[in-house]
């Protein structure tokens, strides 16, 4: 009796040890799922964080880049127009086209705004006549407006004649104080609708060989380097007229 409560006590000892020791309950089913998704987004938290971050960074540069080089485009685009704009501003208003031999020359008055006047004269005293003792005078006056100056090259500009009206008719003709007067064209800005600007200062080795011939009486290609003045350049007619003090 007494070897039968031992075993008895024994058997209950090794029932209640288990419950004794410090056993982890084994999760359900859900609750793994649970614990498994808590692991992945703490691993993986940083990693996103990170990418997220980078991602920020990344994009804003991208756009900033953008943005500068579309701000520097813009930018060379309006300092271009702009010079442009300046330039009729910056040149002196008279101009003259002659060969510095002979009474005849085509004076050019500019304004800021691109607009001009002028007149071309050529004096031939010696042809008379009746009724016209004193010559002939071959003349026209004229008004017109340039296009707004486009760079070319360097110091080179170039611009559209937008507009030209003359006084009278080619070829006809009046009287005036015993004085035949004789319509003609405005010499120098015929033949073409593009002249070139040239402005001062420009290297003399940039400059066409047409428009420094026009040039001898005013200075020496030869011996200066830069151009003295301001130039306006029908190059399809090769006429050449130099800014006036």
């Amino acid at each position: 009796m007494k070897a039968y409560r031992l075993a008895a006590i024994g058997i209950c000892a090794l029932l209640l040890l288990p419950a004794c020791g410090k056993m982890e309950p084994v999760p359900t089913e859900s609750e793994a799922r649970t614990e498994d998704a808590a692991g992945r987004e703490s691993v993986s938290g940083p990693d996103s964080e990170s990418r997220e971050e980078s991602a920020e960074i990344s994009e804003p540069e991208s756009v900033s880049e953008a943005e500068n080089d579309i701000s520097e485009q813009g930018g060379i685009s309006k300092t271009s127009e702009e010079e442009g704009i300046a330039l009729f501003d910056e040149m002196p208003e008279h101009f003259v086209f002659s060969s510095g031999a002979g009474a005849w020359s085509t004076d050019l008055e500019l304004a800021d705004d691109g607009s001009f006047s002028g007149v071309y004269h050529d004096s031939e005293m010696g042809l008379t006549g009746e009724g016209y003792p004193g010559g002939t005078v071959y003349i026209c006056r004229f008004s017109g407006r340039f296009s707004e100056p486009e760079r070319t090259e360097g110091a080179i500009w170039s611009v559209k004649i937008d507009a030209l009206q003359t006084e009278g008719t080619e070829g006809e003709e009046y009287y005036e104080d015993g004085v035949r007067y004789v319509y003609a064209r405005p010499y120098g800005l015929t033949g073409t609708d593009e002249l070139q600007i040239f402005t001062a200062g420009m290297p003399v080795d940039q400059i066409p060989e047409g428009f420094l011939s026009w040039t001898g009486m005013y200075f020496d290609p030869e011996t200066e380097d830069c151009l003295p003045f301001y130039g306006i350049y029908n190059a399809a007619e090769d006429c050449a007229f130099i800014s006036m003090e």
